[in-house]
């Protein structure tokens, strides 16, 4: 009799173990797929687009900066700049635009476009570039 309940007494403690390191399991993994999926403020507020060229934005006038060495920075005539699929970006009245012909435009979804470098960029309500973490 003593054996049976301490054959009980273990399956029971082996159980409660064994659900309380799967429920720390599914939290941590949890927690794990949040931050992968945060954005972040971009250190320098520069993204990479064609041919390696980088871009910033001029929050004062809102216009679009390019540099070949991230020193020398001049102004984009035309405001745009291409995205990772060879769409054409830029910002017009507040908004983000995007076209893929660069005659025809639409607010960009989301302010979101992928670099080429491959990571994903955006502007948030102030117009602070962030990047995907």
């Amino acid at each position: 009799m003593k054996k049976l309940i301490l054959l009980t007494a273990a399956a029971c403690f082996a159980c409660v173990t064994n659900a309380g390191a799967q429920k720390l399991s599914s939290t941590t993994s949890t927690t794990t797929t949040t931050a992968k999926d945060s954005w972040i403020a971009s250190s320098t507020g520069n993204w990479v687009g064609k041919d390696n060229m980088w871009y910033r934005l001029n929050k004062t006038d809102k216009t679009i900066q390019m540099s070949q060495n991230g020193t020398d920075w001049k102004t984009v005539s035309t405001g745009v700049w291409q995205e990772k699929s060879g769409k054409w970006i830029k910002i017009k009245t507040d908004k983000v635009m995007v076209s893929s012909d660069a005659s025809s435009w639409a607010e960009l979804p989301a302010w979101t476009w992928e670099g080429y470098d491959g990571k994903w960029y955006r502007f948030d309500s102030s117009w602070n570039l962030m990047v995907k973490k």
